[in-house]
């Protein structure tokens, strides 16, 4: 349900993209969801309905060199059976985007971004998580990106970036980090990179220093289809271990309507729920198909596993999810939309957790240009 409130309250009507300026979103999204597992244990399943009103709002400008938008939505959530898991903001989402880009004769460019997200499901913001039950996670983070063109096939990127997890009652940790890549432009579609990244790992427990030297290349394969790879060696503490990551996003030839984005990572991160730093390999493939012959329908799932080691051995475990989702979003104004979805997903840890939802709802928005 957070993805459908997410997108109600992050996509602007064409009219606010189509024309520079400032224009002012309101959104509220209104839904009734049946849960079969509402503490998202294992080992005891209990049910409820679920009553969600979300308000959001967002703020945008686009001009020709100029692109920033800010956006924010709450949910208020209110439980027939449980009424003490009633709630205001465990659910939230917000956002903030600034690109400046001044133009094909200026050789550089400056992006910011900032977001702030919580919610009830940990695996939700980590696929690799393994706790249980409705704890609130909450991931805020903040990044700047500069880029600098050296020569028309070549380019130098510098980037810094913070992160905060917290999982409520378990963990918070800090994460800083920056780094510098070196790109050459060898075809139309190839470009290959030399990149250096260092991470600084925080918690209550103790901090932790990480370095990582990674070549890579990326490939425009179609022109709504793109690959990438990168190889390279990281070191934390003294502990080198391989930072490999690889990547497959786009439509999906020659089937109308089909898209995939799938990724491969080895690489040293903290996991949600986790004090430390860890060494995580994880595969993750999503494929979303909207039929051409049944309109507003889209079917989108995939599996994702996840093989976390302790930094020095030890403390080895596996974790498998699969997610499914159908959704139907009727359009029955410019600006008011109906709404059905079924969501099923499926995680072994061990023990095996199964949830499924039905949900039932309206979303409206409606842009005004403000000046």
């Amino acid at each position: 349900m957070l993805g459908v409130v997410a997108a109600v309250v992050l996509v602007t009507p064409s009219l606010a993209r189509g024309q520079a300026g400032w224009y002012l979103t309101p959104s509220v999204s209104v839904s009734e969801s049946y849960d079969d597992n509402i503490f998202r244990s294992s080992l005891v399943r209990e049910e409820d309905f679920i009553t969600n009103v979300t308000p959001g709002l967002r703020l945008a400008y686009q001009s020709a060199p100029l692109t920033l938008a800010l956006s924010y939505s709450t949910t208020y959530a209110k439980f027939v059976e449980h009424p003490e898991l009633d709630n205001v903001g465990n659910r939230q989402r917000g956002t903030l985007e600034f690109n400046f880009v001044p133009g094909p004769e200026t050789p550089w460019t400056l992006s910011l971004n900032a977001s702030h997200a919580s919610t009830e499901d940990t695996n939700e913001v980590d696929p690799a998580a393994a706790t249980e039950g409705r704890l609130v996670t909450t991931v805020t983070s903040a990044g700047a990106s500069a880029t600098y063109k050296l020569t028309p096939a070549m380019s130098t990127v510098g980037k810094v970036s913070y992160a905060r997890q917290e999982v409520e009652g378990v963990t918070a940790t800090d994460t800083y980090s920056a780094g510098l890549s070196l790109n050459y432009t060898v075809t139309q579609n190839d470009t290959v990179s030399l990149n250096y990244s260092f991470s600084l790992f925080q918690s209550a427990v103790r901090e932790r220093v990480s370095h990582a030297l990674t070549a890579g290349w990326d490939r425009q394969i179609y022109e709504d289809l793109k690959a990438g790879l990168h190889l390279g060696a990281r070191v934390t503490d003294g502990t080198v271990t391989p930072d490999v990551g690889g990547n497959l996003d786009g439509a999906i030839r020659p089937i109308q309507g089909l898209s995939v984005s799938a990724s491969y990572a080895d690489t040293v991160r903290v996991v949600a729920g986790k004090d430390e730093p860890e060494q995580v390999r994880a595969l993750a493939v999503t494929a979303t198909y909207a039929p051409p012959l049944v309109q507003y329908l889209t079917l989108t799932g995939g599996p994702a596993v996840s093989y976390v080691t302790k930094l020095g051995g030890g403390d080895e475990r596996t974790v498998f999810r699969l997610t499914a989702t159908v959704s139907y979003a009727y359009p029955l104004t410019k600006w008011l939309t109906a709404q059905l979805s079924y969501n099923y997903s499926y995680r072994v840890n061990g023990d095996e957790l199964v949830q499924n939802v039905v949900t039932v709802g309206l979303s409206a928005s409606y842009p005004v240009r403000v000046y």
